[in-house]
């Protein structure tokens, strides 16, 4: 505080110093001019100059010539003036002076050279006239020296020639050294090489590179596609050149010699590597494999691999115009989204595809995506709800290898836990659930989805899916019914065992006692147990399970009836009625049939006895004596009647007919005639033939043969009646009458030896009895 009127006194001090020298300034007195000198008078101007002189020298430059450096290219540099003139005028009050140019430019004179031109520049033309601006080289490629060709098998080639034998699988790389491009960059060149012209002789074909190759890996086609023909001989050359347009070139080198193999040169998809490991990529589909036509070719082979394996071999001959095309155009029926196929193709001699030359270079190339359709559902399907399905039925669905599928994707979840997840190849459509069935269980619900895939292992596949659900069979059987039912409601055997066909079914199995079996699935399931498997009057309990299968082994839970076997009751009704006759010839017993019975006991008491089928049963009375006997009879089961009812017992007469006749046969008849000496009942013996034959004699002798007599005498009189005493007819009818005699004498005598035979078999004949009473 003590330092601001220190501050503000020396301000004033100062402020007064200046106001007192404004004052002195102000009133100061200033001094008077000089005097003005007498004014000058001018009498008139008058000039004057000197003679013509060169001045203004300056240099100027021109091209010497347009030559390479390296060929004496040269500048040159002169001198060029103007004349010049000197003055002065004065009016004697004043005067100027001056220098004019008078003429000019004159010259150039003093020519000399002006610096040196690189070997590999110029001086432009645009130098060649003088100027005072000296010219400026410029990199000339006509000046470039020749490249040194590589040879055609040089490794550092990329891509890298094919080889075959003493030739050279089209396409073919030509490349040069960078002698060129090494050479024109030194100082004081600084030359750079902006493209290089290939050219092919015979026919002459040329074309610009960027690079010191025709071919880089990064080109996307061939430069010389089918311009250089297979099976050829040829020469090619190189030069470098300034642009990159090729316009502005060197010398050429002296040609290199080469040969094309038979083998076709492919064009498209491009491989950039050609025989390389790499390939090109996101091929779309379809795509066209395309290569250069080959005069002599009636036909192609191409082989299609995938993934270094052969897949899609395929010849390609002429059409129905006869023209043969050097192209195939593939799609999803054989190629599909993100594989690696290569292939190659030979030129063939015969339409057939026989008689093939070499194959080409071995291309590759990756197609890229393509969206695959999920196939459509075929099997299970119902219109009815949900399918239900046993081990015969498929998972099946339409194909869709024709779009560029390789396998397909299937899965099987029960709600949301996979049960199944598995795939084909794109030939099978289709799965048996035979295969499937050991994961799956019965009566259960499932959905599944199949999804289309481009790789053959089924892992590579597409989002869209096509999706279903299914049931699986077993589910126990309903409404069982066991019959047949007698009238008390007992069930019959052999017994069927009925029930509602189950949904899916493809068998059905039961166990009823130590019966099993499998029952063919049917709208009309029906299954049998049998005597031994049941009893009578026996209890018993059925389970019947609905299978997967036809053969009844893999089957679901089982579903349960019970029920009672019947009783066999004692037959009724018996024929001839209790008590009752039967005569020799009726030989037949019955009874009313046992429901039930399958096989009826019979016993005949001092009788024969047996089993039989039906509720009757023949008898033999001709074994029987005639008199009572009695009938034993009881319903079975079995043919041996171990499973039999009660016996029932009926008795009756066997008796004959009263009207009994005698008659050729003398034995095993139903009845025994009075009129014979023997018993007609008696069954049949070796020696009843001679008694058979005595009576058919009897007929003969005693019946037919005085019948003849008489006939033939009656005919004899109308003969002598009717001969007027022919001695012809007379002794005609003589030997007729000798003959018939000889005839009864031998039937006589037969008749007496059978008689007399049979009186020592024992039988009582009468050898001379009543023989000439006839019978009527």
């Amino acid at each position: 505080m003590k330092a601001l009127p220190v501050l503000k006194f020396i301000f004033i001090i100062i402020a007064v110093f200046f106001l007192f020298w404004g004052a002195i300034s102000l009133f100061a007195e200033t001094p008077p001019p000089p005097p003005e000198p007498p004014p000058c008078v001018p009498s008139g101007t008058t000039c004057s100059s000197g003679s013509p002189y060169r001045c203004n020298d300056f240099a100027v430059y021109k091209c010497g010539n347009n030559f390479c450096g390296k060929s004496g290219g040269a500048i040159e540099q002169g001198a060029e003036w103007y004349e010049c003139v000197d003055w002065s005028c004065s009016d004697g009050c004043d005067g100027s002076s001056g220098t004019d140019v008078v003429g000019g430019p004159f010259g150039p004179d003093q020519i000399k050279p002006y610096g040196t031109v690189p070997d590999y520049q110029i001086c432009p033309a645009v130098y060649n006239d003088w100027g005072t601006t000296p010219p400026v080289t410029a990199c000339s490629g006509s000046c470039y020296p020749a490249p040194n060709l590589k040879n055609l098998n040089d490794a550092s080639l990329l891509p890298k020639n094919v080889p075959e034998e003493s030739s050279f699988k089209l396409p073919i790389n030509f490349g040069t050294e960078d002698n060129v491009k090494q050479e024109v960059a030194k100082a004081p060149n600084f030359c750079t090489v902006g493209s290089y012209e290939f050219n092919v002789t015979d026919p002459s074909v040329s074309k610009i590179s960027t690079s010191n190759q025709l071919q880089t890996l990064s080109d996307t086609s061939y430069k010389f596609e089918c311009q250089i023909k297979s099976d050829g001989t040829y020469q090619w050359k190189a030069r470098a050149c300034l642009d990159s347009g090729g316009t502005d070139c060197g010398e050429w080198p002296g040609t290199q010699d080469f040969n094309t193999s038979p083998a076709p040169e492919l064009i498209s998809p491009y491989d950039a590597d050609w025989n390389g490991i790499n390939k090109i990529k996101d091929v779309k589909i379809p795509t066209r494999l395309d290569w250069c036509d080959i005069s002599q070719s009636q036909s192609y082979f191409l082989k299609l691999y995938k993934d270094g394996k052969l897949f899609y071999p395929v010849l390609i001959d002429k059409d129905k115009n006869k023209r043969l095309y050097s192209e195939l155009n593939l799609g999803t029926e054989v190629l599909t989204k993100y594989n690696n196929y290569d292939w190659e193709v030979a030129s063939c001699l015969n339409e057939n595809g026989t008689n093939c030359g070499n194959y080409s270079q071995y291309w590759k190339f990756a197609t890229g995506d393509i969206g695959l359709p999920a196939p459509k559902i075929l099997t299970p399907i119902s219109t009815q709800g949900i399918p239900v399905v046993n081990m015969s039925d498929n998972l099946s669905w339409e194909s869709v290898a024709l779009m560029g599928v390789l396998s397909y994707q299937y899965e099987i979840k029960k709600e949301n836990t996979t049960i199944i997840d598995s795939n084909t190849t794109g030939a099978i459509t289709s799965v048996s659930f035979k295969d499937l069935w050991n994961k799956l269980k019965f009566d259960q619900l499932y959905s599944w989805t199949i999804r289309s895939c481009w790789d053959e292992e089924g892992k590579k596949c597409e989002i869209d899916k096509s999706a279903a659900s299914f049931k699986t069979t077993g589910a126990p059987p309903t409404n069982i019914q066991a019959g047949p039912l007698d009238k008390k409601g007992e069930v019959i055997i052999p017994t069927s065992l009925k029930f509602d066909a189950m949904p899916g079914a493809g068998s059905y199995y039961y166990e009823v006692s130590s019966a099993k079996g499998t029952i063919p699935n049917s709208l009309s399931p029906v299954g049998w147990a049998d005597y031994s498997d049941l009893k009578t009057k026996t209890n018993y309990s059925v389970q019947i399970k609905t299978c997967a299968d036809d053969k009844g082994l893999f089957c679901g839970e089982p579903a349960t009836k019970n029920f009672t076997t019947f009783t066999l009751s004692n037959p009724q009704n018996p024929k001839p009625a209790s008590d009752g006759n039967l005569l020799t010839y009726e030989k037949q017993l019955a009874w009313d049939a046992v429901e039930g019975a399958r096989y009826y006991q019979y016993k005949v008491v001092s009788g024969p006895e047996g089993i039989v089928q039906t509720n009757s049963t023949f008898l033999a009375t001709e074994k029987l004596e005639l008199g009572s006997y009695a009938l034993s009879v009881r319903a079975c089961l079995d043919k041996d009647c171990q499973e039999a009812g009660e016996w029932s017992t009926f008795n009756f007469n066997l008796i004959q007919s009263e009207n009994c006749k005698a008659g050729l046969v003398s034995c095993g008849r139903n009845c025994n005639s009075t009129e014979t000496p023997w018993n007609d009942r008696k069954p049949c013996q070796f020696k009843d033939i001679f008694l058979v034959l005595q009576n058919i004699i009897n007929l003969v002798l005693w019946t037919l043969v005085p019948i003849a007599l008489v006939l033939l005498a009656l005919a004899s009189g109308v003969i002598y009646y009717t001969s007027m005493g022919n001695e012809a007819t007379t002794a005609r009818v003589k030997r007729i009458w000798r003959s018939v005699g000889i005839g009864l004498g031998i039937i006589f005598l037969a008749w007496l030896a059978i008689n007399l035979l049979l009186a020592l078999l024992g039988f009582q004949v009468k050898i001379f009895g009543h023989w000439w009473q006839l019978p009527f």
